[in-house]
């Protein structure tokens, strides 16, 4: 699952792409009403149980474009998805697994709490900066375990 955590009034949500959860909506270009399973990789690999835990997330917001001037055109989607995690309900906690550099350097050990934004680190966003998403989403296979590597998005 490609998204990021952020706490927010004491609230944990999790942010994704809209097109991650309503694919069909992205290539029809309207809502279709089929929604997608959407699960986040706890990386907790535990040889002896042979597992590789996924956290099953549900319940998303999305938006849609409306043009108030001109109420006739068609609402366009809008390719962000919020959901609001209940952690009292959570089954394990979301870990990550070695994140390393270019130049083989070691940023996030494995076994760490995944990242979360707070709101000290909120900003407004421009159209005059360039913004981009540094993060292990690729799945691969590393031994018997679902991995991911990392990617610029």
């Amino acid at each position: 699952m490609i998204g990021f955590f952020i706490t927010y009034k004491e609230k944990l949500f999790f942010v994704t792409a809209d097109h991650n959860i309503h694919i069909e909506d992205h290539n029809e270009g309207l809502r279709t009403g089929i929604d997608n399973v959407v699960c986040i990789l706890n990386n907790i690999h535990n040889i002896e149980e042979f597992s590789t835990l996924l956290t099953t997330i549900a319940e998303f917001y999305y938006m849609e474009k409306f043009d108030f001037n001109n109420p006739s055109n068609d609402h366009d989607l809008f390719d962000v998805a919020v959901s609001v995690l209940c952690v009292d309900k959570l089954k394990a906690p979301f870990f990550t697994d070695n994140f390393i550099d270019k130049n083989g350097n070691i940023l996030v050990k494995e076994g760490e709490l995944k990242f979360q934004f707070n709101e000290n680190q909120l900003i407004e966003s421009n159209k005059d900066d360039m913004y981009f998403v540094y993060r292990k989403i690729r799945p691969r296979f590393i031994r018997l375990f679902l991995s991911t590597e990392n990617t610029l998005k």
